[in-house]
C-alpha cells in the first residue's frame, strides 16, 4: 500500500472514530465507498475480522498488509483510549512520507530524462550519420580525423552487438518495472539507494526529514522518550538510517539525552538538537517536534532544489561537448575540402 492511499485512509478512520462510529460499521462504510476493487477486498475482510470481535490492531496484523509499527501504533491507541488521534498522526506521518518520496522522485526524473536523451542522441550519430560523412569523404579521398575513426569504429562495435544490447535493456527494464511493482523489491531498492545518498547533503536532510516526521508522530500519542525512540527504530527498520537510529535509542537507553543522541547519531542537525532540549525541559517536545519536522521537510526540498540545479547545467553541458566533438571530427574534414576546392 502506497504512502497516498494511507494517508487518505488513516485520515478517513481518524473522522469515523471521532464521530463516535463503531468500528467494524466503519471499516463496511469505508468498502462499500472504496471502488478500487483490491482495496475494498481489504477492507471486507478487515469488517469481516472485527465484526468476529478482533480488535483493530489485531486485524490488521491478520490480513499481513500492514507494517509492523503501524500495527504496533494502533495498539498502543487502543490501548490509551486514543486512536483517533492515532490515526489522524498516521495520516500525517504517511502524508509526509509521501510528499517526500515525491519531491525525491520528481527532482532526478528531469535530470535522468535528459541523460536518457543525450545517450539516444550521441548513438544515433555515431551509428547514423558518422557513417554517411564516412562516404562522402571517402569520395573525395579524405580519411576521418582519428576522433572520427575511433567514434565510427564504436558505433560499428553498437551495431553488431545491437542483440546483446537490447537483451541488456530489456532486463534492466523488467527490474525497473518489478521493483515499481513489488514492495519487497521496492524497500530493499529504496534500502539501497537511500544508503548511498546517505553520504550527500540530500541524503542526511531526507533521513532528518523522515525521523523528526516519525518523531513528530509518535510524541504526539503521549509515549515517553524511550518508548518513542524504540518504537523510531521500528519504523526504520529496513531502510536506510536505520544503524543510526539504533544508535539513538541505544544513547538514550544509556542514559543519555534525546537531544544528545540525535546530534551524536547525526540524525538531526546541532541547531535542531538544542531546540529539541529547550523543548524537552519546557515540556513542549511534541509541538517542537511539529516545527522541527516541518523545517527538515523544507531544509530536504532546499537540498534537492540545489542538486537538481548543479545536475541539469552538467548534462547539458555534456550533450553539447559530446554532440560537439562528433559533429568537428566531420566538419574539419569538409572544411578541408572546401579550403582546396577554393
Amino acid at each position: 500500500m502506497n504512502y497516498e492511499y494511507l494517508a487518505s485512509f488513516y485520515s478517513q478512520l481518524s473522522m469515523i472514530f471521532k464521530s463516535g462510529i463503531p468500528a467494524a460499521a466503519g471499516f463496511l462504510l469505508l468498502a462499500e465507498q472504496e471502488k478500487d476493487s483490491g482495496y475494498r477486498s481489504l477492507l471486507n475482510t478487515l469488517y469481516q475480522y472485527i465484526e468476529q470481535g478482533m480488535p483493530v490492531h489485531r486485524a490488521m496484523k491478520e490480513t499481513g498488509v500492514f507494517s509492523d509499527y503501524m500495527v504496533n501504533m494502533v495498539e498502543l491507541g487502543e490501548y490509551t483510549g486514543k486512536l483517533d488521534d492515532v490515526f489522524s498522526s498516521l495520516s500525517d506521518y504517511c502524508r509526509w512520507q509521501y510528499r517526500i518520496a515525491r519531491a525525491i522522485r520528481e527532482a532526478f526524473s528531469y535530470p535522468l530524462l535528459l541523460l536518457v536523451t543525450m545517450l539516444a542522441v550521441f548513438v544515433i550519430m555515431i551509428t547514423k550519420v558518422l557513417p554517411i560523412f564516412k562516404d562522402v569523404l571517402a569520395q573525395f579521398g579524405v580519411v576521418l580525423t582519428p576522433m572520427a575513426a575511433a567514434l565510427l569504429g564504436f558505433g560499428e562495435t553498437l551495431k553488431d552487438n545491437w542483440q546483446l544490447i537490447l537483451a541488456v535493456v530489456a532486463v534492466l527494464t523488467v527490474l525497473a518495472v518489478l521493483i515499481a511493482v513489488i514492495p519487497f523489491w521496492r524497500r530493499r531498492f529504496s534500502a539501497f539507494w537511500g544508503r548511498i545518498l546517505l553520504h550527500t547533503g540530500v541524503g542526511k536532510k531526507t533521513l532528518s526529514a523522515r525521523f523528526s516526521a516519525a518523531m513528530s508522530m509518535i510524541v504526539s500519542t503521549g509515549m515517553d522518550m524511550e518508548a518513542s525512540v524504540e518504537m523510531v527504530e521500528k519504523f526504520f527498520t529496513g531502510f536506510a538510517g536505520a544503524e543510526r537510529v539504533a544508535m539513538c535509542r541505544k544513547l538514550v537507553l544509556e542514559g543519555g539525552s534525546l537531544s544528545e543522541a540525535v546530534s551524536e547519531a547525526k540524525l538531526l542537525e546541532s541547531t535542531y538538537a538544542k531546540i529539541l532540549a529547550v523543548a524537552i525541559r519546557t515540556g513542549k517536545m511534541d509541538t517542537a517536534m511539529v516545527e522541527i519536522a516541518s523545517q527538515c521537510e523544507e531544509d530536504m526540498y532546499a537540498s534537492l532544489d540545489r542538486l537538481t540545479g548543479r545536475i541539469e547545467p552538467v548534462v547539458v553541458v555534456l550533450m553539447a561537448v559530446m554532440v560537439g566533438v562528433v559533429m568537428l571530427s566531420v566538419l574539419l574534414p569538409l572544411l578541408d575540402i572546401l579550403s582546396a576546392l577554393g
